[in-house]
């Protein structure tokens, strides 16, 4: 499988400045959508994303903790096919309140399946937004006139990739190609792992199981 760390346009939302700090499970849209869904002074067109896990903060994370969730992530995306997604609306969030954004609700099976794959085996123990509301930024800005002049953007979307992001650390393993142990990841620090919740705790002797990690969704 061809997993690889990509640099990001920017760091953040432009409506911040500041780098980015937070971590997340995401669904990226094919070359082809992302283009066609980008938006003049909007996110760049390679931060385009639907959120499937908020991870918190980056520097929470220690280097085998990052690569074990790479891991399982290569795993649901090497049983995954592309997902094709309907954009069915468009929205704004947080129109009175901090960075106001300009969306695009989706829908359906296949996506919600993902996600349903990613919170089985990924429990950050980070309080989510509930219920869980797929869609896409596509630019932060208190501008309402956006919503109407981005309806074309509605109908389908096909996800290709699934991204891991760690603060600038970003992997996009691409969804639906078979697993290949022998080849690295590029960026990421690979670990020997069995799948055991218990082996980022460095008190753990031992014996390890392979139930992998608890959901948070799922209780």
């Amino acid at each position: 499988m061809t997993a690889v760390t990509v640099p990001l346009t920017t760091a953040a939302p432009a409506a911040s400045g500041e780098p980015h700090t937070g971590a997340m499970i995401a669904l990226i849209p094919a070359a082809e959508d992302a283009v066609a869904l980008a938006v003049d002074a909007g996110e760049p067109v390679d931060q385009l994303h639907c959120t499937l896990l908020f991870l918190g903060e980056a520097d929470l994370y220690s280097d085998a903790e990052r690569a074990g969730i790479v891991d399982i992530c290569r795993q649901i995306a090497a049983a995954s096919d592309p997902v094709e997604a309907d954009a069915f609306a468009v929205a704004m969030f947080n129109p009175a309140g901090p960075e106001p954004c300009v969306v695009l609700g989706l829908s359906g099976v296949e996506l919600a399946d993902l996600f349903d794959a990613v919170t089985a085996d990924v429990d950050p123990g980070v309080d989510q937004h509930q219920p869980w509301i797929p869609h896409i930024t596509l630019a932060y800005t208190d501008d309402a006139a956006l919503v109407g002049a981005v309806r074309d953007r509605c109908g389908v979307v096909v996800f290709d990739r699934l991204r891991v992001a760690f603060g600038d650390q970003v992997t996009d393993i691409p969804l639906g190609e078979p697993e290949d142990d022998d080849e690295p990841i590029v960026g990421s620090v690979r670990i020997p792992w069995s799948g055991c919740p218990h082996c980022f705790d460095a008190k753990h002797d031992g014996p390890c199981t392979t139930v992998g990690l608890p959901s948070a969704a799922r209780g």
